[in-house]
């Protein structure tokens, strides 16, 4: 047996000080309790034990365009801006900036990733490491409808490339053409495949829809792509009118969502959860999600980083001193939404990031944390 003593342990929810992990040989927990003076025999850890970190939005992919597109931007600036980076980077380039940004994530905790994937770039970061869990999303786009069938099969190719843990799903609501929608949310209906879709994540998409107008029609005029949006109003109703009720999936951003929203979307659909990017918000639009939004959904709601075309650092970690500094979210509920809520948004095995008796988790030593301090410090390892 291994016997484990620290400041803080996060178990089965709680921030527990000064308390003891008790393991068997093949890391399942026996006990965990409060230290007591018979554990002088414990190895003692600086600091806090939790369970490993998941990334549960990311597009590794794009780690090539760090520090390329400036904050700022606003959602049309940004695409506009990485559409035309795209051709500047030769694939060898791509593959080592995402081995990079793989090696960082490791280092920083993270042990699950929920990744969005256009092409195979990512593979070999992904290779190089095992201890990672990767759910590859291969995402599709595009606005003409005759063109729907080309795409999905294009992009079901990239599926069986990226192996088993992968599925096919849409990028938003307003990037997709009806017959493209269909076709992908088919496949998802009758495969149970994960889906992972951008909604609302600035105040553009929401004028794109009400009004047909802004910085996002003006894109897509640009483009010379027509616009479907009519046949919903929103993208909130694309979800509650066209999204299988059965079908499991992540709603990422979600900075513009409004509390009745959620509740109508999380009412009707229990298998939905809503991922949050703090960071890259910030960095692209200037704004954080509205967090008394998603008090009521808490169990709801995971982590996630986005891309570092649009974040300085792919860090689990620093997306939660974020939301603590900027909403004084209480550790707590961040580690929860960090660990065992993002595992299962992704439909992974929940017993590997929960310290449960009985469990086997992956654990993590954040140093940092004092016998008095609960908060996230401002730096840890």
């Amino acid at each position: 047996m291994r016997k484990l003593r620290a400041d803080w342990i996060f178990a089965n929810h709680d921030l527990l000080p000064q308390a003891v992990l008790e393991l068997d040989a093949d890391g399942t927990v026996l006990d965990v309790r409060a230290a007591t003076p018979l554990d002088g025999d414990a190895e003692y850890f600086q600091g806090l034990i939790c369970p490993g970190f998941v990334n549960a939005h990311c597009h590794l992919e794009l780690s090539y365009l760090k520090g390329h597109i400036p904050m700022g931007t606003g959602m049309a600036g940004f695409i506009l801006r990485l559409q035309s980076l795209r051709s500047h980077f030769p694939e060898e380039a791509r593959i080592a900036a995402a081995i990079a940004a793989t090696d960082s994530m490791a280092t920083r905790g993270i042990v699950a990733v929920g990744d969005i994937c256009n092409g195979p770039s990512a593979l070999a970061a992904k290779a190089a490491h095992p201890e990672i869990v990767f759910h590859n999303f291969v995402e599709v786009f595009g606005m003409q409808p005759d063109r729907a069938e080309e795409i999905v099969l294009n992009a079901l190719a990239l599926v069986q490339q990226l192996g088993p843990r992968s599925s096919l799903t849409l990028h938003a609501p307003y990037s997709i053409s009806v017959a493209l929608r269909n076709r992908v949310l088919d496949y998802a209906a009758t495969r149970g495949w994960l889906q992972s879709i951008h909604v609302l994540e600035s105040a553009e998409e929401r004028q794109l829809f009400a009004e047909l107008d802004g910085p996002l029609m003006d894109f897509l005029r640009g483009l010379g792509m027509g616009f479907q949006a009519h046949t919903y109003a929103s993208p909130i109703d694309f979800v509650l009118e066209h999204f299988p009720p059965k079908v499991p999936g992540l709603l990422v951003h979600n900075t513009q969502m409004l509390p009745g929203e959620i509740a109508d979307i999380a009412g009707r659909f229990p298998d939905l959860n809503f991922v949050l990017c703090p960071l890259a918000n910030r960095y692209i639009h200037g704004t954080l999600p509205a967090m008394e939004a998603f008090a009521d959904f808490a169990d709801r709601v995971c982590l996630g980083t986005d891309s570092l075309a649009g974040n300085q650092q792919l860090d689990i970690f620093a997306e939660m001193q974020c939301l603590q500094t900027e909403k004084g979210l209480p550790t707590e509920l961040l580690l929860r939404w960090a660990t065992v809520n993002g595992a299962r948004a992704l439909g992974l095995d929940a017993s590997r990031f929960q310290i449960v008796k009985g469990h086997c988790p992956t654990l993590l030593h954040l140093t940092g944390f004092g016998p008095e301090q609960s908060h996230l410090p401002a730096v840890t390892t």
